[in-house]
Order: structure tokens, then C-alpha cells, then sequence
């Protein structure tokens, strides 16, 4: 019987990262105008979303991402006149330890990679925030991180 030799590769440093904790950082709902639109039958509200990413250093070897959602939907009064239907502001963050990662690669692991991961968990609290409402359901699309980054990029150069 042959005796075979297998040398394994040394232990490889691979990038990953530890999510210590996922929590709401802020959330605010306000629906002061929302009697106006009961019973009615007009066209749908304007419904305007925005979507904003943002890390911090907290110490060392920790950082905080936050996933910022902002919405305002916007419809008409009896009269015509322009209101605000409701306003939701939730600012969902992830404290995590990345280890292993390259500081060159550290702000887009940060600002794509992590609010891809914390993402379904935001538009689950939207989705359930409006429903508790008395309003459908309003779910989120699916976001391009990687091309908010780079539009990020892009302005600031």
C-alpha cells in the first residue's frame, strides 16, 4: 500500500464579520392627517421614499451601520388642497466586528455588504408599522446598495 502526503494550506484569514446586535435606533410615525383621506375615493397618495446608509467607528474594532428610511405620503383634503397623509422615519442600525477586512475595503463592506443584511428586517418594521396603521401594507422594493455607494462616491469627488 502506497503512503500519500497531503499538506493542507495554512489557515487563510478569511473576511468575516460578527453581528452583535440589530436594533431600531429610531422610529417616529405620524398620522395627523389621516381622517381626511377615510371613505374617500381619490387617487392614491404620493408616496415619497428615501433611503440613506451611514457607518460609525464605536471604539477599535466595532462599527454602527444605520439604515435610514424616510417616508411621506402625501394626498388632497375635500377642497384639493395638498396634505400629509402620514410620515414614517425609521433609522435601523447593526453593531458589528468585521475582522479580516482591508481598511480599502472597510467603507463598502460597511455601506453595501451590511444594509443588504439588515435590509429585510427594515422593511419588515415598515411594512408592519403601516399595516398596524389601518393602511395597507406598504412594502419596500429591493435597494441597490452598490449603486447608492457609488453614487456616494460619485458626488463627493
Amino acid at each position: 500500500m502506497s503512503e500519500t502526503n497531503i499538506t493542507l494550506p495554512e489557515t487563510t484569514t478569511a473576511p468575516k464579520v460578527g453581528i452583535l446586535r440589530q436594533y431600531i435606533k429610531s422610529l417616529s410615525f405620524e398620522a395627523d392627517q389621516m381622517s381626511i383621506s377615510y371613505g374617500q375615493k381619490k387617487e392614491n397618495p404620493d408616496v415619497q421614499i428615501k433611503i440613506a446608509t451611514n457607518a460609525d467607528r464605536i471604539g477599535d474594532d466595532k462599527y454602527e451601520v444605520d439604515l435610514i428610511v424616510s417616508i411621506l405620503a402625501e394626498g388632497f383634503s375635500e377642497d384639493g388642497k395638498p396634505v400629509n397623509l402620514f410620515k414614517l422615519d425609521l433609522a435601523y442600525s447593526a453593531l458589528l466586528q468585521p475582522q479580516n477586512i482591508d481598511n480599502e475595503q472597510i467603507p463598502s463592506f460597511l455601506l453595501i455588504f451590511i444594509p443588504n443584511l439588515i435590509f429585510p428586517y427594515a422593511r419588515q418594521i415598515v411594512s408592519q408599522i403601516t399595516l398596524e396603521a389601518g393602511l395597507p401594507a406598504l412594502l419596500l422594493d429591493n435597494v441597490d446598495f452598490a449603486q447608492m455607494y457609488q453614487d456616494q462616491i460619485e458626488a463627493n469627488e
